[in-house]
């Protein structure tokens, strides 16, 4: 018996942790440990969905992802985005900071590469060591280990820890090209 799926509203993609053990998941090219995710955004809170919730919506992951993809826009509103510059006031990274735990569903929405379009250029390289918070850089001219403090400090001290695995964002595509090395 098929079951209703949530409202469209609540559908989310979010990167998760794979000792998380997602059930419903996709893999990030040349990921490690992080895995793409299905699940709802309610009440304040991801979930991800079950395997068996999944096949009860007999949905297709393009079609869920498309919408998913779609209401992540709308969690834009809610970050707070900061820019740290050097002394000639050249971006080093942005910090997005995710009151509500959408940072690791916004980095799949377009709304991500057009943010850093302007800062980063169409291909930039992207870090989410938790719900709560993301770290872009410039993917040219930039030595991002001396980030790997930075990133590895932010996995620690969340209660929702994602990744210190190191992706590229090229025109919408999202692969990992690295891993912060612990500090």
């Amino acid at each position: 018996m098929q079951a209703s799926p949530p409202p469209q509203a609540e559908w989310r993609i979010a990167l998760e942790a794979s000792f998380f053990q997602p059930g419903v998941r996709r893999p990030v090219p040349d990921a490690k440990k992080t895995f793409l995710t299905a699940g709802i955004y309610k009440d304040g809170e991801f979930t991800g969905f079950t395997k068996k919730e999944w096949e009860g919506f007999a949905m297709e992951w393009e079609a869920f992802a498309k919408v998913a993809r779609r209401n992540a826009e709308s969690d834009w509103g809610s970050l707070e985005i900061r820019f740290k510059r050097d002394r000639r006031e050249v971006v080093q990274y942005a910090e997005i900071i995710s009151r509500n735990g959408t940072a690791g569903c916004c980095v799949v929405s377009e709304a991500f590469g057009a943010c850093f379009l302007e800062t980063m250029g169409d291909c930039f390289l992207f870090a989410v060591p938790s719900r709560h918070q993301c770290f872009v850089f410039p993917k040219l001219g930039g030595n991002n280990a001396v980030y790997s403090d930075m990133v590895h400090a932010a996995y620690r001290a969340s209660s929702n820890p994602i990744s210190v695995e190191l992706f590229e964002w090229d025109k919408g595509v999202i692969k990992a090209v690295g891993v912060f090395e612990r500090p």
